[in-house]
């Protein structure tokens, strides 16, 4: 399997299930695998947990966690799409997305 990959919404669970039907159930050790663990195949389970997006990131619409740097800022962590907030350069000086200090 080349190039995978998988997309989701920050701060969601999911599972995935992946199977083949190019594993061969009657060599000896697979089937040994079947029986012992009463599968009729041999597949894997996995449970994903995405994290949400932290301080200095903002949510997009696309459903993405991406980092403020160069933009504005945030100081709370963003649960549904939303934006940095402008730096008052007049007034400030912005760094990394997080962090706000006097100019």
């Amino acid at each position: 399997m080349e190039d995978l990959v998988l997309t989701g919404t920050p701060n969601q669970e999911y599972s995935v299930s992946f199977s083949s039907d190019g594993i061969k159930a009657d060599l000896p050790a697979n089937k040994e695998l079947l029986l012992s663990t009463n599968l009729t195949n041999i597949e894997i389970d996995i449970e994903l947990g995405l994290r949400g997006c932290q301080v200095g990131e903002y949510f997009t619409t696309g459903g993405k966690c991406l980092p403020c740097e160069g933009i504005g800022f945030t100081l709370a962590a963003q649960e549904e799409p939303g934006q940095c907030e402008p730096c008052p350069e007049e007034y400030a000086k912005c760094y990394h997305g997080v962090y706000v200090g006097p100019k």
